[in-house]
């Protein structure tokens, strides 16, 4: 899975030189519509009455936003979840309560692009048979003894809530993992975010947990709906509990895993051809790009991206870029595991590595994104952690670290790639995480920069290697410092893809010392 001298093969040319190609044609086809290169395509576009829930795929190169609008007496019976976004995605998450009405009701997902255009498609959901009548949009009728009713929320919202086993929520998301098969603990998760339910029952809802889950045939991929309440377990938020476990409600089957895939569930982001930090990326087995981005004064603004290899259980790169809007005081410990990598493939260093010596090694360090909770939270996934020499990760890597943010503070950007470097070209070096899974140890690790000041309109470039060992010395020396072209020599990768091409070569043949104070 490991490629030391790989030719890229995937070219990507900056957004600003690419012309726009709009169709003015549209068609039409069961739940999907098309226009141009975009599409929005729902799971179903007719469901039944009591079906609650579906994911919304859509495809597109620009920013986009969603609005709901109903055709009957009917509203407010639906929710979106993002409401807006950028570029393609396929978990927007459309939940809806059951229709308690005999008639069919309908509601239209309307998404406007940032480009001018409109895509508009319609969900169906059929009438109950059996109806005499309702008691309105998200509401259940009979959800179980001593309750009133449920709350119809997203996950987000569920976690904002404050913990309190009287008030039931209703959650619809797809699972992503079940840690018991018995039972029934699993995480959840929708457009908003995830959550772990402590304990599913068939029914419900019941005082202890009767061990029912297994009934179910559940499967990771199912969209579940069920109900819960808001508990917390270490001043984590959960659903379920010991005493109160959530309940079943209704699920969609997932699709069948492929046989022919090995890395089932790992997906990757749309490719951003805007970020100057990105290096190119191809389409390879076991590897996934993926970023993160998270809310920064109301709008979603972005921290990092990865190149993931789930055969090492390590990120190969991670880029982001740096200014001192990212860079403010503390840190959160937030040590956790990536929503978008599934849990199988990352490393579980809740304990940190047991074998002494090593440091959950940063690559992109807690201390370049503190000024933001949720971006900071971001930096303690496990994909960003590496098994790191400790007198390397607390001495000289640190140190060049803090020398990093001094270069990001005598430019208007600076835009940053770590990864590691397998000597061969495949890992020879191996650990165990927690649970006692293999994990690729680096041979050494490598950081180029690129600069960028607006007022001469100049890029500057370098790069630093070093081997993933304690160093008698705790400050970075000219000495190991290089090209940002000697790099991509080393990995096989073709680093700040987007530098426009008249001078990327001399931009990353550069090394000068004097010029970064060293």
């Amino acid at each position: 899975m490991f490629h030391k001298h790989k030719v890229l093969r995937i070219v990507i040319l900056l957004a600003v030189m690419l012309p726009a190609v709009l169709l003015s044609s549209c068609t039409e086809d069961e739940g999907r519509e098309v226009m141009g290169e975009k599409a929005v395509r729902l799971s179903r576009d007719t469901v039944a009455y009591d079906h609650t829930g579906q994911f919304v795929t859509i495809e597109s190169s620009v920013d986009w936003s969603i609005s709901l609008s109903y055709d009957g007496t009917q509203d407010g019976w639906a929710k979106v979840s993002p409401e807006s976004g950028s570029g393609s995605v396929n978990n927007v998450m459309l939940t809806y309560s059951a229709n308690e009405d005999r008639q069919d009701r309908e509601v239209s997902l309307n998404v406007a692009f940032s480009d001018g255009e409109l895509i508009a498609v319609t969900l169906v959901q059929k009438g109950d048979p059996d109806a005499s009548g309702g008691d309105g949009p998200g509401l259940d009728p009979d959800p179980g003894p001593d309750i009133e009713g449920l709350v119809t929320a997203t996950v987000e919202e569920f976690l904002a809530a404050e913990p309190d086993d009287t008030v039931w929520y209703k959650l619809t998301g797809y699972i992503t993992d079940i840690e018991d098969g018995t039972y029934g603990n699993l995480t959840i998760e929708d457009g908003t975010g995830q959550v772990y339910i402590y304990g599913l029952t068939a029914e419900g809802p019941l005082e202890g947990n009767d061990q029912s889950f297994s009934s179910l045939g559940l499967k990771e991929g199912d969209v579940l709906t069920l109900a819960t309440v808001r508990g917390e377990y270490q001043g984590e938020p959960q659903g379920g509990g010991k005493e109160t476990p959530a309940y079943y409600i209704s699920h969609e089957q997932g699709e069948d895993p492929d046989p022919d895939d090995p890395w089932p569930g790992l997906k990757s982001d749309p490719y951003q051809s805007g970020w100057m930090e990105l290096p190119a990326v191809e389409d390879e087995e076991g590897r996934a790009f993926i970023y993160h981005t998270a809310e920064v004064d109301g709008q979603q603004k972005r921290n990092y991206s990865m190149l993931y290899d789930a055969a090492g259980r390590i990120a190969l790169w991670v880029a982001y870029p740096l200014c001192g809007d990212y860079i403010g005081s503390g840190r959160t410990d937030a040590w956790g595991y990536d929503p978008k990598i599934p849990d199988e493939y990352e490393p579980l260093l809740n304990h940190g590595w047991p074998e002494r010596g090593f440091d959950r090694g940063h690559q992109i360090p807690s201390g370049s994104r503190n000024a933001n909770t949720a971006m900071n939270r971001q930096t303690f996934y496990y994909t960003n952690m590496t098994a790191q020499v400790s007198g390397f990760n607390q001495k000289i890597w640190a140190n060049l670290e803090n020398r990093v943010r001094g270069f990001a503070s005598v430019c208007d950007t600076l835009y940053v790639v770590t990864g590691p470097i397998f000597d061969s070209g495949e890992p020879e070096r191996w650990t165990e995480d927690n649970a006692g899974n293999p994990v690729a140890v680096p041979d050494g690790y490598f950081k180029a920069v690129l600069s960028y000041s607006v007022s001469s309109s100049a890029y500057y470039s370098v790069a630093f290697v070093y081997d993933n060992t304690e160093y008698s010395r705790s400050n970075p020396t000219a000495s190991d410092m290089c090209s940002v072209s000697e790099v991509e020599e080393m990995t096989g990768f073709t680093f700040f893809n987007n530098l426009p091409r008249s001078i990327a070569s001399s931009v990353k043949a550069q090394c000068e010392p004097d010029r970064w104070g060293l």
